[in-house]
């Protein structure tokens, strides 16, 4: 994404137009993320097993996040996709957890559009300037990616725990009575 934001600061120099360099770079982010999905989706289980034992994966961990997949779903690609080295398995876990198409094409979608936007008009603003940003946001970037996860997890938790609350029996009605004739 950094290379957005130097392409953006280039635009402002002049070098290129701002709108086609943001909507070939959305393209370029949605069909990668897609394509992605689609290789996972349509690869066999065992090629996955192998290619995971090779990064050193433990079936424990694919499970975990296929279960949060599922479980979090629209969270998960939404905001997923931001957070530092998980962002780029996202897709992967969308297609091995046999997320449907439709759901994730449309929340990768809009989470590419905002971080397409964001980094983009960010080094378009920034001008020349965008450099200076490099060391604050390797410095602070992790500490804000998991405050944000923090406060997701937060939400989904309450969300969860109020679930599991039981919930009270509706009120009975009374049965009118009927009057003997």
């Amino acid at each position: 994404m950094f290379l957005l934001a130097f392409l953006g600061s280039l635009a402002r120099a002049g070098r290129f137009a701002l709108p086609p360099l943001l909507l070939l770079a959305f393209f370029g982010h949605v069909c990668g993320t897609l394509v992605a999905w689609t290789i996972a989706r349509w690869v066999s289980p065992q090629t996955v097993d192998r290619l995971l034992k090779r990064l050193h994966v433990s079936a424990r961990q694919v499970a975990r996040a296929r279960d949060a997949a599922q479980r979090y779903g629209i969270l998960f690609y939404l905001f997923g996709r931001w957070l530092p080295w998980i962002g780029n398995l996202v897709p992967y876990v969308g297609g091995w957890s046999k997320t449907r198409f439709a759901s994730f094409a449309l929340f990768s979608t809009l989470s590419s559009a905002v971080s397409i936007a964001l980094w983009g008009i960010g080094g378009y603003l920034l001008g020349s300037q965008w450099q200076r940003l490099q060391p604050l946001v390797s410095r602070w970037g992790p500490w804000v990616a998991l405050t944000a996860a923090s406060i997701v997890g937060l939400i989904l938790f309450l969300r969860r725990k109020r679930r599991l609350l039981p919930t009270p029996a509706p009120a009975q009605q009374p049965q009118p009575t009927q009057e003997p004739k």
